[in-house]
């Protein structure tokens, strides 16, 4: 994680995600490098170490972060995409991409143990079909409901402060990073969308 970190979120409609635009040629689904990824991360939690498989799983994200910027850049219908800017391209009441990123893998160390017991558990994928978005969404609603969220934005701050001073995010950026992730949860829902998140150093 830098500083100069940014998110691209892209929204692709669930039948875009599937079978591409028809007419389109250069529009082309992403379910199929989905389904590479997802079967790779599938033997993952099984304990099946296969040789490669981390390179593969590479290429199939890449690839999945390729065709959507491809898909919005030749559909102009689809939504724009939630940029999560850099962590000094806005002030401390906006959340960025190092906020986020920082808030979720805390959440993540802090939740792992009991990891099996939520309704979703892909925190730190950077692609999410649409079929998923139900359960993501709950997940959120877990995250953001819990009794001690205060106390989790705090550990998420407090882990950015070990990353060094450059790197320090307040527990209400935390927080409110964290609320704005579940607003597009919600929003992706309500159009049917799966989401993929592109990130770059710029």
């Amino acid at each position: 994680m830098l500083t100069n970190t940014q998110i691209s979120s892209y929204l692709i409609p669930k039948e875009i995600w599937e079978a591409g635009r028809t007419g389109y040629t250069q529009i082309s689904p992403l379910s199929i490098p989905a389904r590479d990824a997802l079967e790779i991360e599938r033997r993952r939690n099984k304990n099946i170490n296969l040789r490669y498989e981390d390179h593969r799983y590479t290429i199939a994200c890449e690839r999945i972060q390729s065709l959507a910027v491809e898909t919005f850049q030749n559909d102009k219908d689809l939504p724009r995409p939630v940029i999560w800017p850099t962590h000094f391209g806005v002030g401390k009441k906006h959340s960025t991409a190092l906020a986020y990123l920082i808030t979720i893998e805390s959440l993540f160390r802090a939740l792992f143990k009991s990891i099996d017991k939520l309704p979703y558990q892909r925190f730190l994928a950077v692609f999410f079909p649409p079929d998923d978005k139900d359960n993501h969404l709950k997940l959120f609603q877990v995250l953001v409901n819990n009794i001690h969220i205060d106390d989790m934005m705090l550990r998420a701050s407090n882990l950015s402060r070990r990353m060094g001073t450059d790197f320090e995010i307040t527990p209400e950026q935390c927080k409110l990073a964290l609320l704005d992730r579940f607003d597009l949860l919600n929003t992706i829902q309500s159009q049917n969308c799966g989401l993929v998140d592109v990130i770059q150093i710029v």
